[in-house]
C-alpha cells in the first residue's frame, strides 16, 4: 500500500479528508497526520510517505518552505496542496516546485480521488511494481502478490498462467485500454445516462469475451471509464498488432451497437513480471485522450516538445488584464495564446491544465476586483463557469467555452453603465502601480489623465473611498512589507525601492500605520 500524510492546521479539515474517501480502495493507508509546518516536516522525515496531502498555508512552515525541503533533502514523496482562493497565487509558486495538484477548499471527493490518482501514477512512472486494483478473479489475485512483494518467479508465473488456460510462450505483451468515443458518449448520456450505462457495460463484456474466447487476452480492470485489456501479442506479428488485435474489435462494437471506440495502446513489455507496466503505459496513453482528436493513440508514437515556460503564461495574463484595463476588450487571440501555453505546459495532465486554467480565472478576477471593475456578483458566475469546464470531456471544448465566456464577460463590463468612470479609475490605479517609486503628486497624476487637480482629487476619492495620497501610501507601504519579511535589505533600501528619498519620512510613516519600526516589525513576525 501507498503511504499516505495528511496535514493541515483545522482539524475538522483533516477528518474530512480521511473520511471523504475509501483509502484501502485507492491502494493506500494514511500513516500519519499533523497540525503545523515543523510537526508536519517531522512526520515526513519519520514515516516517508509517497504521497503528502496539506494545506498550504500553515503556522511553522509554509506549503511552499516545505515542498523546497522535500526537494532539498531527496524525499520522492508526491505532494498535493490544498488551498483556499486567497492563497491561489502560493499555490502557483508551488507547482513550479514540483507539486502534483492543488485542489480549492471546500475539497470534494471526486477532484481528491482524482488527485491521488495522479499522484498513484507517477510514483508508477518511477517504480512499475507496485499495487494495482484489480477485479476480483484469479490474475487479480497473482498481480496483488507481486505488489505486496511476493515476487514470482518468471518461470512460476508462466506455469500460474498457464493453469488459467493462457500461453505465454514466446509472446509480447502489451496493455490496451477500450473506452467509448466522446461523441458517442455524449450522444448517449444526453438522452439517459442509464441507457449509456447498460450500453458501456455491455459493450465492454463483449470486449472481455472476444479476448477470453481467441485466448489471446484478458481484462485486468474494469472501471467507469475503460476496458482495460492485456493482450498476448506473438512477436511475429508485432508490426501487425492494431490490424489483427484492434481493428476487429472496433468493427464489431461499430457493426452490433453503432458506436465508435477510442482505443489506447501501451508500451509492449518481453517479460511477463512487468505486465503493471504496460498497463500503467496504457493508461497513460488514455489520460491524452483529453488533449488529442483521436480514437487511437499509442504511447510509443507519444512525442510533445515542451516549449513554454511559467513565465510565457504569467505574461500573456497580464497582457490580457493590461487590455481590459486599457478599454480593448479584443482579448480572443490572447486568450487563445494562453491556452496553448496551458496546453503545452501540462500535456498529458488532465488536472494540472484544468488547475492552471483555475489560475487564470481567479488571478484574472481577482485583478479585476481589486480595480472596482467588478463586484462580488461576479464571483457565482466565476464559480459556475469553473465547475463548467472542470466536466469538459476535452480541452478543445474547454478552449472554445473559454472564447464563449469571457467574449461575453468583457462585453458586460464595458457595457455595463457607470463602468466608463470604473475602467479610467483602473488605468488610474494601474499606473500608480507601475510607477509608485517614483514621485508621483497629484498634479502629476491630474496631468496624466487629462484633469485639473481639483477634479482628479474629488473624481478619485469618489470612485475608491480613499484620497490620491493614502491610496499610494498603501501601496508603497504594501511592497515595503513584502520587502522587510522577504529580503535582507537595509530600511534605508526598502525607503528607496517603494519611493521615499527620505528615510526618516518612510519610517515615520511605518511607525504610524504599524505601531513599529521596520527593523521592529521583522523582529516580531520572525518570533510569531
Amino acid at each position: 500500500m501507498l503511504k499516505v500524510l495528511i496535514a493541515d492546521d483545522e482539524p475538522v479539515i483533516i477528518n474530512g479528508l480521511k473520511n471523504m474517501i475509501k483509502w484501502n480502495e485507492l491502494d493506500c493507508e494514511i500513516v500519519g497526520t499533523a497540525y503545523d509546518g515543523m510537526e508536519t516536516l517531522d512526520c515526513l522525515r519519520k514515516e516517508n510517505p509517497d504521497i503528502a496531502i496539506f494545506d498550504i498555508c500553515m503556522p511553522g512552515l509554509t506549503g511552499i518552505e516545505l515542498i523546497k525541503k522535500i526537494n532539498k533533502e531527496n524525499y520522492k514523496t508526491k505532494v498535493i496542496f490544498i488551498s483556499g482562493y486567497q492563497d491561489f497565487f502560493y499555490a502557483q509558486e508551488a507547482l513550479k516546485e514540483g507539486a502534483v495538484e492543488y485542489l480549492l477548499k471546500p475539497v470534494k471527493k471526486a477532484n481528491l480521488e482524482q488527485a491521488v490518482k495522479k499522484a498513484q501514477m507517477l510514483i508508477w512512472q518511477q517504480n512499475p511494481v507496485t499495487l494495482l486494483q484489480e477485479t476480483k478473479n484469479e490474475i487479480r489475485e497473482i498481480f496483488s502478490d507481486i505488489n505486496k512483494n511476493n515476487e514470482y518467479a518468471e518461470e512460476e508465473l508462466y506455469n500460474q498462467f498457464h493453469a488459467l488456460g493462457l500461453d505465454f510462450t514466446d509472446k509480447l505483451f502489451v496493455g490496451v485500454c477500450f473506452s467509448i468515443s466522446n461523441e458517442d458518449k455524449k450522444q448517449l448520456t444526453y438522452h439517459m445516462y442509464e441507457k449509456y450505462e447498460l450500453i458501456r457495460f455491455s459493450i465492454f463484456n463483449r470486449i472481455q469475451t472476444y479476448f477470453t474466447d481467441n485466448r489471446n487476452g484478458f481484462v485486468i480492470k474494469r472501471d467507469d471509464s475503460s476496458c482495460n485489456i492485456m493482450i498476448l501479442l506473438p512477436k511475429e506479428k508485432v508490426e501487425d498488432m492494431i490490424a489483427i488485435y484492434i481493428e476487429p474489435v472496433v468493427a464489431m462494437i461499430l457493426k452490433d451497437y453503432q458506436i465508435h471506440m477510442f482505443v489506447a495502446i501501451g508500451d509492449k513489455v518481453t517479460n511477463i513480471t512487468k505486465l503493471k507496466y504496460a498497463y500503467k503505459t496504457a493508461k497513460f496513453a488514455f489520460e491524452l485522450k483529453y488533449f488529442e482528436n483521436k480514437n487511437l493513440i499509442v504511447y510509443q508514437n507519444i512525442k510533445k516538445e515542451y516549449e513554454c515556460s511559467f513565465d510565457d503564461f504569467q505574461q500573456v495574463v497580464d497582457i490580457i488584464i493590461k487590455k481590459i484595463i486599457a478599454g480593448d476588450k479584443n482579448i480572443e487571440h490572447d486568450l487563445l495564446v494562453c491556452l496553448d501555453i496551458i496546453e503545452n505546459l501540462h500535456y498529458g495532465n488532465r488536472y494540472a491544465a484544468i488547475n492552471r486554467c483555475f489560475s487564470f480565472i481567479v488571478n484574472f478576477y481577482q485583478t479585476l476586483a481589486d480595480y472596482n471593475l467588478i463586484d462580488e456578483s461576479y464571483r457565482d458566475r466565476q464559480d459556475d463557469f469553473m465547475n463548467t469546464i472542470r466536466l469538459l470531456d476535452t480541452f478543445e471544448e474547454v478552449k472554445n467555452k473559454f472564447i464563449e465566456y469571457y467574449k461575453e464577460f468583457t462585453n458586460s463590463i464595458f457595457d455595463e453603465v457607470g463602468n466608463k468612470d470604473k475602467l479610467i479609475v483602473a488605468r488610474i490605479k494601474d499606473y500608480i502601480q507601475q510607477n509608485y517609486v517614483e514621485n508621483i503628486t497629484l498634479s502629476h497624476m491630474a496631468k496624466q489623465f487629462y484633469m485639473n487637480s481639483f477634479y482628479f482629487s474629488s473624481f478619485f476619492k469618489k470612485e475608491t473611498g480613499k484620497n490620491f495620497k493614502a491610496y499610494l501610501t498603501d501601496i508603497r507601504m504594501k511592497e515595503a512589507l513584502r520587502l522587510i519579511l522577504s529580503t535582507d535589505l537595509k530600511t534605508y533600501e526598502i525607503a528607496e525601492k517603494v519611493g521615499y528619498n527620505n528615510v526618516r519620512q518612510f519610517t515615520d510613516k511605518f511607525k504610524e500605520l504599524y505601531d513599529s519600526s521596520p527593523s521592529e516589525y521583522k523582529k516580531s513576525k520572525l518570533n510569531e
